[in-house]
This record gives structure tokens, C-alpha cells and sequence, in this order.
């Protein structure tokens, strides 16, 4: 099949775009159904049981785009893998696409769909949020890393360092599109907080949360750093005594007996509140009634927990590691940045947001109005551009050695 080539403009034509996911989540779906409004999406969701993808729905959102489900179990062998392939394949065959957008350049479901791309000339995008200092980076995996991104038509990059690190990774500034890619329902979280805003005693009182607290959401995972946030908001604790404010940290995850034992060991058991995982509708009023947010990851490609709290109109203090902090945190304008292992620069930090003295009502407008910049609808229109630089870009061609690593990668992948 070879695809066409069109030059996306306003005279009607929809594009086919097939988007590559392991299941869309919820703060995905209001960005899948702005774009589904200017070009026809598919979102192909790629997961090991059916269960897991009908699960990602939101109950009584109504979608503009169309869902394609692929799902597989173990892998137990070659022919398995190339079983799976072949039905990424079809599906894509299927759908037509004149454009593959893969949410990163690994993954099973990206490598065979990237395949499926160069087989057949139909232009690709990859989506990438990470930067070069993310996280530790081994040379021979970059090296691998480069050889696959070599091969995709264009790259989207969440912000400039996403975009110089494309670039490091051998990718033309021509290939490359810069835009809000991590965005999320700005109004639901505007709307949800400012209406536990408006009830805030019922709300407070149904939440059980205190009247003064910081906020964290996160998964109970290393490396989200909760123990060294706990720690930091433990110095915070000591200077400020009953005057301070309560921690509340929303989720859950492998480290909630890890992290319990330490707030307990710690003495903080009366100050730092677990309420555990909190549904998508349900998030917006713990925001709402936040005094500020705080995330403290030492790993964080991007954190859209971040957009969520600027959503909600809060002042932010975010991990200088997380990738939306260089792009939606102006120190001292919206919030603050700091080192994630530096637990006393993080407890000087709360102290300074909490105190009588800091304008928080400046702050919150702030986070207010750089978020409008990161909407469903500047999804969007970024993914419009990147779609047109791919299909403008020259066709990658697949060489026998490249089909090999693809091919080698996807198996190797699928059977870890």
C-alpha cells in the first residue's frame, strides 16, 4: 500500500491519523477528542487484556475519535512475536493512516508499528517529552536509540529540550515540530476545583483533609522521591510546629508501606494524610481546597500532575528533574523549582509558600494563565503542525538492516 501524500489545509480533507497507545487514559481523552474534531483519529490501543482497555474509559464522555483494540497475552516465543506484529499490522492496514504517531520511540507496539510504516511509505511521528538529563543515559543504548529514530519522518517534542535532544539524537531541525504535547482537561480541573472551592466545608468535610495543607499526586514509586518529601516537609514541620500546614499526598503504588512506615517512624503521623488512589472525576477537589502543590520527583519525563495543579489555580513547587519544570515554572512568578535531593532546599521552599508573606493569589493567577497556553485545543493544532511536517518530510526507506533491528528490538522487548 502506498499512502498519500497530502498537504494538510482547510479544503475539507480528513487525515487520517493512527495513534499508537497502551490505552488511553483519561486526562488523554480531552485531547484525543479536540483533535478528533479536525482530523479523523484512531487511537489504536495496544494492551495485554481487553478488560484493560475498555477500563480507560471515562463514564458519559462522549468521544470523537475511534478506538481500534489490540490485545495479546504472554509472549512465549518467536512465532507469538510475530504473531503480534502481524496484528498491528492488519490493524493498521485496516485503519489506512496517513500518518503513525508513537508515543516514544520504544515499545513493542511502536517498533512493529514504525515497520509497518517504512514497509509501506507511510510517514511516522514520534512523540517524545524525555530530555538528555532526564535520567541516566548508556551510550550503547543511544546508539541503538539513534538508529530507530533515524527512521521516523518527524519528531514532536513537549518542549526545547525535548527538541535538542532529538536533535542530539540525529533528527534534522526541519523533522522536528516544538509544542504543547502534554496537555490535559484544563477545564475539568479548573471547573472541579473552583466548585469544592465554593462548597468548601461540605467539601472538606466529605474529604476529610485539613483546612491548610500542600498537595502531592503520585504514584508510590521510587522514583517519585515521597520519602525525601516526607523528610523535607519533616524540617518544615520542626520550624513552624502546630502553625503548619498538613501534607497530603494522593495515590498509591508499590512504596504506600515504605512511605507509611517512614511518615509513622518520622512522627508525622498526625500531619501527613494518605487518602490513597483517587479517581479521575474525583481529583479536582483535592486540588481545589490545596493550599499549593508539590512534586518531588527525581525522574519525571514530564509530570502532567503539574499541569493539573496549574490548572486548578495553585502555586507550584516542582522538582527541577521533571520535564513540564522548565517549561510551565517560573520561579517566583507561578512557583518554585529545586533540587529533589536536596531535602532542605525543598523545606526552605515550603516554608516560603506558606508563609503570610507570600502572594499566592499572584501566584495562583500565574499557574492560571500559562496553563491556557497546554489545552486540548493547542494539542491540537501542535499535532496538526507535526502531522504536516511528516507528511511533507521525504519518506524514510527501509533497509534490510533496519527491518533486522526493528524486528529484534520487538522481540527482545516483548519477551521482557
Amino acid at each position: 500500500m502506498i499512502a498519500k501524500m497530502t498537504v494538510i489545509s482547510g479544503n475539507g480533507y480528513s487525515l487520517v491519523i493512527a495513534a499508537m497507545v497502551d490505552q488511553v487514559p483519561p486526562w488523554l481523552i480531552a485531547n484525543f477528542n479536540a483533535a478528533g474534531r479536525v482530523v479523523d483519529l484512531v487511537a489504536v490501543e495496544v494492551a495485554r487484556s481487553r478488560s484493560a482497555v475498555q477500563g480507560a474509559s471515562v463514564i458519559g464522555r462522549e468521544e470523537y475519535f475511534k478506538r481500534r483494540a489490540i490485545d495479546w497475552g504472554r509472549v512465549d516465543g518467536v512465532g507469538s512475536s510475530r504473531k503480534f506484529v502481524r496484528q498491528v499490522a492488519q490493524t493498521l492496514t485496516d485503519i489506512e493512516p496517513d500518518v503513525v504517531l508513537m508515543q516514544g520511540w520504544y515499545g513493542a507496539k511502536n517498533l512493529a508499528a514504525l515497520h509497518w510504516c517504512l514497509a509501506n511509505r507511510v510517514p511516522s511521528i514520534v512523540a517524545s517529552d524525555s530530555n538528555e538529563h532526564d535520567i541516566g543515559r548508556l551510550q550503547w543504548r543511544e546508539g541503538l536509540k539513534r538508529r530507530v529514530v533515524a527512521l521516523y519522518s518527524a519528531g514532536w517534542a513537549a518542549g526545547v529540550a525535548s527538541g535538542n535532544y532529538l536533535k542530539r539524537l540525529g533528527m534534522t531541525p526541519e523533522r522536528i515540530a516544538v509544542g504543547p504535547l502534554d496537555t490535559i482537561d484544563v477545564s475539568h480541573f479548573m471547573a472541579g476545583a473552583a466548585a469544592a472551592r465554593r462548597q468548601a466545608n461540605e467539601t472538606r468535610q466529605r474529604l476529610d483533609v485539613p483546612n491548610d495543607y500542600f498537595l502531592a499526586v503520585s504514584r508510590f514509586a521510587p522514583e517519585k522521591n515521597l520519602l525525601n518529601l516526607v523528610r523535607a516537609y519533616g524540617l518544615y514541620h520542626q520550624r513552624m510546629g502546630t502553625a503548619a500546614w498538613k501534607l497530603v499526598v494522593v495515590g498509591d503504588g508499590p512504596m504506600m508501606t515504605a512511605v507509611q512506615s517512614f511518615i509513622e517512624d518520622s512522627g508525622l503521623d498526625g500531619s501527613v494524610q494518605l487518602p490513597g488512589w483517587v479517581t479521575f472525576e474525583g481529583l479536582p477537589a483535592y486540588y481545589g481546597l490545596a493550599g499549593a502543590f508539590v512534586h518531588a520527583s527525581t525522574r519525571d519525563t514530564w509530570g502532567v500532575v503539574v499541569n493539573e495543579a496549574m490548572a486548578a489555580e495553585l502555586p507550584v513547587i516542582v522538582s527541577n528533574r521533571c520535564g513540564s519544570a522548565s517549561e510551565l515554572v517560573c520561579d517566583g512568578h507561578n512557583g518554585f523549582t529545586f533540587d529533589p535531593a536536596n531535602a532542605a532546599e525543598l523545606s526552605e521552599l515550603l516554608w516560603k509558600v506558606a508563609h503570610s508573606a507570600c502572594d499566592r493569589a499572584t501566584m495562583s493567577s500565574a499557574s492560571r494563565d500559562i496553563i491556557q497556553g497546554w489545552t486540548p485545543k493547542t494539542y491540537a493544532e501542535s499535532l496538526l503542525a507535526v502531522a504536516n511536517v511528516a507528511v511533507n518530510s521525504s519518506a524514510r526507506k527501509s533497509r534490510l538492516v533496519d527491518s533486522a533491528l526493528l524486528s529484534l528490538l520487538m522481540h527482545v522487548k516483548m519477551m521482557s
